[in-house]
């Protein structure tokens, strides 16, 4: 069918116009590779688009995106490559960002922001997932500006830093989805810091002693926080799980919070928000379930 063919039409439902749209490849973007832990291998004069002839940047990787193409970018080897910004600033939308498995000194690409910035810096909707990240004192590894912007986290590690995610009033987009991530006792202020994420989820992530608060939300809508295990930093009421007092609807289940190996004796989950306005199920501090204070 040529590019004037009626799309109502039968033949279009039924024949030609069908298969081309389920062509392997069809309406999808490139992907693009980036080594960029020695410079004899990556290099941003290169196409990027095969692995024997990766980009060195991640900057790089992104400038040959396209909006809504659905690109991905699989960095096979990682570090701090002269060349990049910092923070990456990620602003094209519906692109992916994935680590190859290293053979450096650890599995995952690291990503580590050299000064007080943080790692990558979200402006738009993407997809993050097997990376390792490190941010400067004050920053976060992933963080979210503008907005609000949509994002998915999977499968990666954050140490170094202030938080893992963080995001001011509504830079966090609805539906974004943190899972299966671990955060590291490096950082200071604690794992997970979000102002206002609507319709967003937390699930089966680990916090190892964060600094502060694992996950900490000021104002949220109809959040879910499932099946996170949180070790605190300390003794402290609410360092496992803290609402502000202006989230609203968010369901809270199959949370563990705890110190050490004996029973905190202060409440690891807080809600300062209104009685009744979150949905608090079962979770358990140490091994005893618990509602929040």
């Amino acid at each position: 069918m040529g590019n004037n063919a009626n799309r109502k039409s039968p033949a279009w439902y039924g024949g030609a116009g069908v298969a081309e749209a389920l062509r392997p490849g069809a309406n999808r973007g490139n992907v693009f590779y980036v080594f960029g832990l020695d410079a004899s291998i990556g290099s941003d004069t290169n196409s990027g688009l095969r692995p024997d002839v990766p980009l060195k940047t991640i900057k790089a990787a992104l400038a040959l995106c396209t909006n809504e193409m659905h690109d991905n970018i699989i960095v096979l080897d990682y570090w701090q490559p002269t060349g990049e910004d910092w923070p990456i600033v990620v602003d094209k939308t519906t692109v992916g960002i994935i680590g190859g498995f290293t053979g450096s000194f650890m599995p995952w690409a690291c990503i580590q922001a050299p000064g007080d910035t943080a790692a990558l810096q979200i402006e738009a909707t993407c997809h993050i997932e097997n990376l390792f990240f490190g941010a400067g004192a004050n920053h976060g590894g992933i963080e979210f500006v503008g907005g609000p912007q949509r994002c998915s986290v999977w499968h990666c590690f954050f140490t170094a830093g202030k938080y893992g995610i963080s995001a001011a009033v509504h830079a966090c987009g609805s539906g974004t989805d943190v899972a299966f991530c671990e955060f590291h006792s490096a950082l200071t202020a604690g794992g997970i810091y979000l102002d206002n994420p609507p319709w967003c989820r937390f699930h089966d992530n680990v916090f190892h002693s964060c600094g502060a608060v694992g996950i900490s939300l000021l104002q949220a809508g109809s959040c879910e926080i499932l099946n996170n295990v949180i070790a605190c930093d300390a003794d402290t009421l609410g360092h496992g799980i803290t609402l502000g007092a202006n989230c609203t609807d968010t369901v809270v289940d199959g949370n563990h919070a705890n110190i050490g190996d004996t029973e905190m004796t202060l409440n690891p989950y807080l809600d300062g928000a209104a009685a009744g306005v979150n949905n608090w199920l079962l979770n358990y501090w140490g091994l005893t379930a618990t509602l929040p204070n």
